[in-house]
């Protein structure tokens, strides 16, 4: 069940409130089923596979769901105590956050 990396990236992030975006196993690739009440189409081949193989499709996260400093966060948690450890939870702390985590890492 692979399915690459990138485009995963750019389901999420060209799905919307209008397109959910979901992993087919047996294609290997992301497919985007609509929201008839917002785009005023309908789907019926995948919204019928969805429903005849549900297992068949894992839904991925919306851009939404995907809280990027909770995972900074919790990376950070599960680093033995240290001095990379320690380092990194004070670079997660204010603004530019991002920036000194990334290169954090980097240094580490």
């Amino acid at each position: 069940m692979k399915i690459r990396l990138k485009q995963v990236i750019e389901a999420i992030e060209m799905a919307d409130e209008a397109y959910t975006a979901f992993g087919d196993r047996q294609t290997r690739k992301p497919v985007f089923l609509d929201d008839p009440d917002i785009t005023g189409m309908r789907n019926n081949e995948l919204g019928a596979l969805l429903n005849v193989e549900p297992e068949r499709f894992y839904p991925f996260p919306t851009k939404y769901e995907i809280h990027e400093y909770g995972i900074m966060e919790s990376f950070v948690e599960e680093l033995p105590s240290g001095k990379a450890r320690d380092e990194l939870a004070g670079a997660i702390r204010g603004k530019g956050a991002f920036r000194r985590f990334k290169n954090g890492i980097r240094w580490h």
